[in-house]
């Protein structure tokens, strides 16, 4: 695959099995891993912007080399990059060279989202068992399919926003990035909630 000057985008020769040379300024450049290009070629229209380049994307330039015009913006600093500089790393998350070499700190805004939710979730599920164990709300005996839908009524307000907050926060969980103790709570919540309904329902039945 060809490569290209990351100071002047000039054409690279190699030298060696290891390093390059700029045949525009002459710099010398180590290489340090090689990669196949990771899209197909980006072909250029009238005023510099790639063809099919999302509407977003329009008129910004990459970071590194301002004379191309940006084909991604990096999923974890937003920073605008060419094809260059795209990394693609596994889950199709899509970052730049300097994200790509230094470890993630910070949650994304998505998974923050998710924790927020998964929170969220975790407390109006546990509203609900309050309502089961406090005995608001009981089948009428004397109403035969009342137990079915007290049983529903329950699967709804407690059961299911368990189970998608835990989701939620599973999905959030990512073992290549760091995963604060906030975001383990309420994943642990909302599946011991899970539990605890379920094991409601096994006491139930054999009841």
């Amino acid at each position: 695959m060809k490569a290209y000057c990351p100071d002047c985008m000039g054409a690279l020769a190699a030298t060696s099995a290891d390093s390059v040379r700029c045949t525009i300024h002459g710099g010398t450049y180590q290489v340090l891993f090689q990669r196949e290009p990771l899209n197909p070629p980006v072909l250029e229209v009238s005023g510099g912007t790639p063809a099919g380049t999302p509407p977003k994307l329009a008129g910004h330039r990459c970071v590194q080399h301002p004379n191309l015009p940006a084909t991604r913006q990096c999923q974890a600093c937003g920073a605008y990059m060419c094809d260059t500089c795209d990394f693609a790393l596994p889950g199709n998350i899509h970052v730049c060279p300097a994200c790509a070499t230094k470890p993630q700190t910070e949650m994304s805004s998505k998974r923050k989202g998710q924790r927020g939710w998964s929170y969220g979730l975790a407390i109006g599920a546990t509203l609900g068992l309050g309502v089961i164990f406090s005995g608001t709300i009981n089948a009428d005996p004397n109403n035969p399919g009342s137990e079915d839908a007290v049983g529903t009524l329950f699967m709804f307000i407690v059961l299911i926003p368990a189970l998608v907050g835990m989701a939620l926060g599973m999905g959030a969980i990512d073992r290549r990035l760091t995963n604060p103790i906030s975001l383990w709570i309420p994943t642990i919540w909302n599946g011991l909630i899970v539990g605890l309904f379920l094991l409601l329902c096994v006491i139930g039945l054999m009841g």
